[in-house]
């Protein structure tokens, strides 16, 4: 009976109401009421014995108590306690670095010690052990085989994966180089347990010449120059010479690009050195920085280190051919090599010969002429693909003009000359002007072109039309139209060193009339690829530690993407072996894993046999060498 007793009071203090405890009165007053309201003057018990009346009369209060005691949304709480050990977490560097600090008696002799100790704390605590290189595994390892070392990205797996759990203590052991990540001292994984740290390899300090870090470019443009800084450390190696070299490696062999003697006049030596290169060759290039070694350093791994940067040969490469000296050439040539994604070669017809072999545009000025007939250029021209600009002026012959194209009929005189403004067409969509360049076409000084009438051709498409004494006419100024793969413009009107020069005095820059240059010449030297074979990876510079992507595309004749035959790729290293791979088909393209490659130069080349066609894609890839100790 006590026991019960005890239980209904424990009940009670374990039970909470949504309202104040004196609505219980009113569970029990509401109860009353309603029972007594049901059996007062109620005759049909009266023949009843009266216990009986009473049972019914109690039983109804009961119900009614309880109803209205459970509308006030009792909630009874519990609670229960477990015991839980707290938790130690091991970190365990696995990497490369580890055992070039530690001889493999003192990591055995280490790796004993450890065990024994976690062994002894097991009875207490529940131990978990991670290792970690350049990601955390929950598996611990006995290799030290992992090229990076993230300690930061260690600590914060633990906080994601354990910060909610008893942990008692975080126990690091790692030499504390790192070369992924930030740096764990300014991590922000707050843990209320604390980290104790375990220090491998030898803490003391012995004579090393060392390369800390490389800052340069990752792209560069061909003919630009970059920059390049190199930080070296040296440590108890004081009146010691030595000497750093940066040499590019290629193919052919090494070449020396920049040296300087480091004259070191300290136990505990730093400085920073920096040197300008130029990218004058296009792809991705590889140098070796290094500084001379001394007897007796602890290491000579870290006195070398490889850095590659990627060389964009961007440049659009356009030929402005002149029928005569005109200082419309110079103002072109300004205004589209402040690009530096063009690079322009003026030629005057007759100066020289003239190579399209390497040219992407042409812009004929004043072309074709009475005196010069172009058709021999134009044949060669329209065989490569090229596209091209005819710049229409006083010198321009109509006739030989119509002839090599059709974006702009002239029936004009080439003896009488008139004098145009630009009316710029809303309807024009292939590129387009900013609003304050529309806005200043009707502030530049007009151009100079053959009088007569003009008519754009059928596919042609129409940026601006002329004015005419500021009247509008329906004759084009500038039009454009693709054709066999190739595009085609016509500028009606020469002078435009003038727009130039007016934008030069009213804003000291020609900013906006450069705007109308280089977006036609984008317009007209974008090529599309036709390529029906093409076999792409994700990136060309690869870490060591990295997985190596590949992608393919086979178009049919009309150009639609399929996988229907199998797709080989070849992986060459720079030692001559060869890799061999089959392309997944995925959809309507093909994908391929290559895995981890080791640190290298390769070449690849992809191959398939499509409509009794061999097809092939060739490209080059590299994969940069992580350094474990000159962190």
């Amino acid at each position: 009976m006590r026991s019960a007793l005890n239980a209904y009071c424990l009940m009670f203090q374990n039970l909470s109401l949504s309202y104040p405890t004196w609505f219980l009165l009113l569970c029990v007053l509401v109860g009353f009421i309603w029972s007594f309201l049901m059996y007062y003057k109620d005759s049909r018990f009266t023949e009843k014995a009266t216990w009986i009346r009473a049972l019914l009369f109690g039983l109804r209060f009961l119900s009614a108590a309880l109803i209205a005691f459970l509308l006030l949304n009792p909630l009874l709480t519990s609670q229960k306690s477990e015991q839980k050990d707290p938790i130690i977490v091991f970190l365990d560097d696995k990497s490369e670095s580890i055992p070039l600090g530690m001889s493999k008696n003192q990591l055995d002799q280490f790796n004993e010690d450890i065990k024994k100790g976690k062994e002894s704390l097991g009875d207490k605590y529940e131990l978990v052990n991670l290792s970690f290189g350049a990601q955390t595994q929950e598996a611990g390892s006995d290799s030290f085989n992992q090229k990076a070392t993230n300690i930061a990205d260690a600590i914060n797996y633990v906080y994601d994966n354990y910060a909610d759990q008893n942990v008692g203590a975080l126990v690091l052991l790692s030499d504390g180089i790192y070369n992924e990540g930030a740096n764990p001292l300014y991590l922000n994984a707050n843990f209320n347990a604390p980290i104790h740290t375990f220090g491998l390899g030898d803490t003391s300090i012995r004579k090393d010449i060392v390369i800390k870090n490389v800052l340069s470019n990752k792209i560069a443009y061909l003919g630009d120059k970059f920059s390049l800084q190199i930080d070296i450390a040296a440590y108890n190696a004081a009146g010691i010479n030595s000497k750093l070299t940066v040499e590019k490696i290629t193919a052919n062999g090494r070449s020396t690009v920049a040296s300087e003697q480091i004259a070191i006049n300290s136990g505990n030596f730093f400085i920073s050195k920096s040197f300008v290169l130029d990218a004058d060759v296009s792809g991705i290039l590889r140098y070796e920085v290094s500084v001379g070694s001394t007897s007796n350093e602890v290491s000579y791994a870290n006195n070398k280190r490889d850095f590659y940067i990627e060389v964009i040969d961007a440049r659009q490469k356009i030929l402005i051919l002149a029928n005569s000296p005109h200082p419309d050439l110079a103002a072109l040539q300004d205004l589209i090599t402040n690009n530096k994604n063009y690079e322009v070669k003026v030629v005057i017809y007759g100066e020289s010969g003239v190579d399209i072999a390497n040219t992407d545009l042409i812009i004929y000025h004043n072309l074709p002429s009475k005196s010069v007939d172009i058709t021999t250029i134009e044949t060669a021209v329209n065989k490569k693909g090229i596209s091209k600009l005819f710049i229409v002026g006083s010198q321009t012959d109509p006739a030989r003009l119509n002839a090599l194209q059709d974006v702009i009929k002239v029936n004009g005189n080439a003896t009488v000359n008139e004098i145009i403004e630009p009316n710029f067409i809303a309807g024009f969509d292939k590129f387009t002007l900013s609003d304050p360049l529309k806005s200043r076409l009707a502030q530049y000084p007009p151009l100079l072109t053959l009088f007569g009438n003009y008519k754009a051709g059928d596919l042609a498409h129409t940026l601006f039309n002329q004015k005419v004494k500021k009247v509008p006419t329906k004759n084009p100024m500038m039009s454009f139209e693709e054709k066999a793969g190739s595009r085609i413009g016509v500028f009606v009107g020469e002078g435009i060193w003038k727009w130039r020069m007016q934008d030069m005095i009213d804003f000291k820059n020609a900013d906006l009339s450069g705007e109308l240059i280089n977006k036609t010449i984008q317009y007209l030297s974008v090529k599309d690829d036709k390529r029906k074979f093409r076999v792409n990876t994700s990136k060309n510079l690869y870490k060591e530690n990295e997985t190596v992507l590949f992608d393919a595309q086979l178009y049919n004749d009309a150009f639609e993407m399929i996988n229907t035959p199998d797709v080989q790729l070849t992986l060459n290293n720079q030692a001559g072996k060869k890799f061999e791979y089959v392309f997944s088909k995925t959809e309507n393209y093909y994908t391929l894993n290559a895995g981890v490659l080791p640190a290298g130069d390769y070449s690849y080349e992809g191959k398939t046999n499509f409509g009794g066609k061999v097809l092939d894609a060739k490209g080059r890839l590299f994969g940069a060498k992580y350094s474990t100790r000159n962190q």
